[in-house]
């Protein structure tokens, strides 16, 4: 393989499986000194920390060998996941076959996995998730949203990972190990990211696997997402429930997977006392930069109970902008599922050059990283 790795290395989870509300993402979790040692990660002896802006964030690099400066990012996706913890698929396959096409790997955490989860923006975010289940299938209070977007999206927050974050972390990282990025490979909203580093990188090659749709009107994705019936007797009508809906249709779950009652907490990362982890905030600052038109999102009031839902979750997301710095290398390469429910494809202006394969059969996160050479 070119570096020792390990029987342990692979993080054995599903890579593509849904976000849930365990300890490691819960509210209360965010009390601790956060390390390449916590949360826990199988990749600790190639884990290093980075700053930007005085803001956190954790990366592995896998090195082909102590000389090699060509590197590969490989980002399985996200947002609102902790990428070294529990989203990194058979990292040692990986690795393994990009050191035999001589690439070192760099794989990248998301800050909020190390961030301070500050009063006010936890305030801010209890606040919201009770204010848009009480108001539902109206949105939660303007001024609650408004807090949210100033207590936690902001984009100096050290929670979010922005564009110019994202470009920063990966020039610091380049200049500390002595290393060029050359390629991103990976999944789903690894296109959001290649997307960031396409001004500063144009000669990268991007080959993703049912990427997220970065650029596309908010409406039309979560219109197509929420495009099939509801799942078979569950009532809607609630926030809840229509959370509930809205995950099971999503993440491909039934009611026989997961209970509907934390299916519909798992769509808002919140817990049984309404306490909304800082994996959604996470979420929420790399989602709300990466689609446009929120405020058409936030206008309209459609009958569809997963859509409802997706409106009042990201009812925040109104008055955040599409980051003007986004674009996509010339040599961007997607394979695309034609009927993928958990992302559907959505053509942007952003996504217009790419090379897009088409791709019949397989799951979200699952069909092949097309070759891009």
């Amino acid at each position: 393989m070119g570096v020792t790795v390990g029987v342990s290395i692979a993080l054995k989870a599903d890579p593509n499986g849904p976000p849930d509300v365990s300890a490691e993402t819960s509210p209360a979790a965010h009390t601790a000194t956060y390390s390449c040692e916590y949360p826990a990660t199988t990749v600790e002896d190639f884990c290093s920390m980075v700053e930007v802006d005085n803001a956190q964030t954790r990366y592995a690099l896998f090195r082909a060998d102590d000389a090699a400066v060509r590197t590969m990012i490989y980002d399985p996706g996200g947002p609102g996941v902790s990428t070294l913890s529990r989203h990194m698929g058979d990292i040692e396959a990986i690795v393994a076959d990009a050191h035999e096409r001589r690439y070192n790997v760099l794989v990248i955490d998301e800050p909020w996995v190390v961030a301070e989860y500050s009063d006010e923006c936890r305030t801010a975010m209890s606040g919201y998730f009770a204010s848009a289940t009480d108001r539902y299938p109206a949105l939660a209070d303007a001024g609650l949203a408004d807090a949210v977007r100033d207590e936690c999206l902001d984009e100096q927050a050290p929670t979010g990972m922005t564009g110019e974050r994202y470009r920063q972390i990966i020039a610091e990282i380049e200049q500390t190990e002595n290393v060029h990025v050359e390629r991103l490979e990976g999944y789903s909203f690894a296109s959001v990211r290649a997307a960031h580093l396409g001004s500063t990188h144009p000669d990268l090659v991007v080959a993703v696997g049912t990427p997220f749709p970065v650029g596309a009107p908010a409406t039309a994705f979560f219109g197509a997402t929420s495009s099939s019936p509801a799942p078979a007797g569950l009532n809607t009508g609630t926030l809840a429930s229509d959370s509930a809906a809205a995950y099971y249709q999503m993440t491909g779950l039934t009611t026989d997977d997961i209970d509907p009652t934390v299916a519909g907490r798992a769509l808002w990362q919140a817990d049984s006392d309404g306490q909304v982890s800082l994996s959604r905030v996470g979420y929420l600052s790399e989602m709300c930069r990466s689609l446009t038109g929120w405020d058409k999102m936030s206008a309209d009031n459609p009958g569809n109970p997963m859509l409802n839902a997706q409106r009042s979750v990201h009812a925040a997301c109104n008055g955040v902008e599409l980051d003007t710095q986004m674009t996509l290398p010339e040599r961007t390469c997607f394979t695309v599922l034609s009927n993928d429910i958990q992302t559907p494809w959505v053509e942007s202006a952003l996504t217009a050059g790419a090379q897009i394969d088409v791709s019949e059969a397989g799951k979200h996160g699952q069909v092949d990283i097309p070759e891009c050479d």
